[in-house]
């Protein structure tokens, strides 16, 4: 393979490009190629034809190329710029005005030029390259340089996108003002005050605060310290809302935006703590924190229906072109990643489910160690760069069986945990051993038999008084102070691996850290059982009808050409009435019936159930996206009917299947 370089050309002209090769640096290139192909815009700006044509190939197909244009700076149109030190100096005005205007989003500038012309470059261009590449450089040293640039533009935009988030959702309320003039406020604050979020941009604050309150509320503005953190002291104003007067307790910070002095005030209704008792109030504040706790299971019990739909139609489509074209092909390739990311996406849901408490656990054989390393990049950097964090893992893989997604919440709460123990500078060490028994110091607590698994969280933070050690798993107890944890994380993980059947242990000695220990049942990994899904099934369709019953037309069709191209017939139905008439019409041909559980003209355990008693021997399923109510599912599982969860997979179909029209034929 021919590897690209970059070489110089004149200490005044534009860099020049030429071609060399090189074994090594192949592998490497190829490597490093891999990762948002096609999904980034790079804009060049380079006075010779000649170098442009060469970076467009160096570049492409990996990233979308295009000639660069003052208009496409200007519209922030792009995700990064290629320049020579020519045109660098007709872009630089335009590019500090963009960055000015799109603060903090990061429009990233590579500086292409010789060595012999860096001292040409003042250190007003510099403000505008973040990067400089000295020619002659390696093809792969310059594809490093772009990608590196890239990423941290694509990082700085998923960063605005979370900020925004976090505004739109946080349970406070939030103003953005500038003057008297309110530039945002978040949907908290709004709805609490009876308005609409969007119609508030462009009103006067003061026409929100209580008349008696608006110079109280202005000398606040003006009086709080000038910084980039929320380092004022709180005070309190009355707002005017629907059902009338709210106290709200505000803290201010000041923020720049293009040059221009704003306000950000956060802004927590307490109002009942205005009027209750201290104790009561605290007792509500405990409660509100459980509140929050609940919600984040409400909203994702909300929505877990629509999102598995959506999976079981994205998954279908892609088993489709698995079975169509087969694994080995293009298109098969393709329909393979589909499925890979519909179910990398279904596990997300359920651990949603499973924080929010909206589901129950799964067990499955864990490997601690594994565990551990697949969440270190994630640990470290909720630690920060001040921290350390050390793994030392057994050579004996401990295994056990549990819930992946409540293990991992186990251990990042005691990560959290340690991460304010330790605070400015520190070490935090995570240990997984196996063990032949219990140490004598727990074994007394409960008995568990051997091996046993030991996965700790250790650090060198200001330790835990003695006097606090009996309570610090009790829901609610905290030593942090106000704004800081909920004084939950200690009892989620004591809930967790007691529900696992584990111990949970901690020594600790102030001014020396502490450590966290938990003890559970170790397993020995399964050899054939967790395997034998992966062979080929031994039964196949010929022909058998099928009524399919579901109500979402997407997941209706992607089911039935998914059904009907693994060589079943099918009759689909949207609701409930619709499958009655079919199956009036179809008596005695059909098969079997797969029927969503929630259809909208009634209920599809209940349509079965009519089913079921008009002809006994028809084998029925039921599916469902997220099963809200404790009680449909035990009446389910009182009824013996299968429960397929969305999104299904073709194998979990055929399986049921094939195992319900077999018992069906023997009877």
């Amino acid at each position: 393979m021919n590897l690209s370089r970059i070489s110089g050309e004149s200490s005044r002209g534009s860099p020049n490009f030429s071609t060399g090769k090189g074994a090594e640096e192949t592998a490497l290139e190829e490597s490093a190629a891999v990762g948002y192909a096609g999904q980034d815009k790079i804009i060049l700006f380079f006075a010779g034809r000649e170098n442009e044509r060469l970076a467009k190939e160096f570049l492409s197909p990996r990233y979308q190329v295009a000639t660069g244009t003052v208009e496409a700076v200007r519209k922030g149109n792009f995700d990064l710029a290629l320049s020579d030190l020519p045109s660098l100096k007709n872009l630089r005005d335009h590019f500090l005005t963009l960055r000015e205007e799109r603060h903090p989003i990061v429009f990233p500038l590579l500086l292409v030029t010789t060595r012999e012309d860096v001292s040409l470059v003042t250190e007003e261009l510099f403000r505008v390259v973040d990067d400089l590449l000295l020619v002659p450089a390696g093809k792969l040293e310059f594809l490093a340089r772009v990608e590196v640039l890239l990423r941290m533009r694509r990082m700085s935009r998923e960063m605005e996108r979370r900020y925004f988030t976090l505004a739109e959702r946080s349970p406070v309320g939030i103003l953005l003002v500038e003057g008297e003039k309110i530039l945002y406020a978040n949907p908290t604050l709004a709805w609490k005050l009876g308005k609409v979020p969007p119609l508030l941009s462009g009103e006067r604050v003061s026409s929100l605060v209580h008349p008696e309150d608006r110079d109280a509320f202005f000398r606040y503005l003006i009086s709080s310290p000038i910084s980039g953190g929320i380092d004022s002291p709180p005070g309190e104003v009355r707002f005017v809302g629907p059902a009338g007067e709210i106290w709200m307790e505000l803290y201010c910070s000041d923020v720049s935006l293009k040059g221009r002095r704003a306000r950000l005030v956060f802004g927590v209704d307490v109002t009942r703590r205005k009027k209750a008792e201290e104790e009561k109030e605290r007792v509500l504040q405990q409660l509100i924190q459980a509140q929050k706790m609940e919600a984040l299971g409400l909203l994702a019990g909300g929505v877990a229906h629509d999102f598995n739909n959506y999976l079981t139609t994205i998954r279908s489509y892609g088993e489709i072109l698995l079975m169509k074209f087969g694994e080995d092909s293009e298109a098969g390739q393709c329909g393979k990643k589909i499925v890979d990311a519909s179910d990398r996406a279904a596990e997300l849901t359920r651990k949603l489910l499973l924080f929010g408490k909206r589901k129950p656990m799964r067990g499955r054989v864990l490997s601690l160690n594994d565990l551990v390393k697949e969440m270190e990049d994630l640990l470290a950097r909720m630690l920060g760069e001040s921290i350390s964090l050390t793994l030392s893992l057994a050579a004996e893989d401990p295994l056990i069986e549990g819930d992946e997604a409540s293990i991992e919440q186990a251990v990042m709460n005691m990560v959290l945990n340690a991460r304010d123990a330790v605070e400015n500078g520190g070490e935090v060490t995570i240990r997984t051993a196996l063990l032949s028994s219990l140490p004598p110091r727990v074994a007394s607590m409960k008995e568990i038999p051997p091996p046993v698994a030991l996965l700790s969280v250790s650090d060198t933070g200001h330790g835990i008084p003695e006097s606090l050690l009996e309570r610090i798993f009790e829901p609610f107890f905290t030593t942090k102070g106000p704004g800081r944890g909920t004084g939950l994380g200690l009892s989620v993980v004591y809930g967790i691996v007691t529900q696992h059947g584990g111990i949970v242990d901690v020594k600790s000695r102030v001014g020396k850290g502490t450590t966290f220990t938990l003890y559970f049942p170790a397993v020995s990994r399964p050899k054939e059982k967790e395997r034998q899904d992966e062979g080929e099934l031994t039964w196949s369709p010929k022909g058998e009808m099928i009524l399919l019953i579901e109500d979402e037309d997407a997941v209706r069709e992607g089911t039935a050409r998914l059904l009907e191209h693994a060589g079943f017939t099918v009759r689909e139905a949207a609701s409930a009435g619709e499958a009655r008439e079919i199956f009036s019409r179809e008596r005695g041909n059909i098969s079997l019936v797969l029927s969503d559980v929630v259809l909208p003209d009634g209920s599809g355990v209940d349509l079965v159930k009519e089913f079921k008693r008009e002809e006994p021997a028809l084998p029925v399923v039921l599916a469902s996206g997220y099963v809200d109510r404790v009680s449909r599912l035990e009446e389910i599982e009182k009824s013996g009917i299968p429960l397929l969860t969305k999104p299904y997979t073709f194998r979990s179909l055929l399986t049921i299947f094939g195992e319900l029209l077999k018992k069906g034929a023997e009877r």
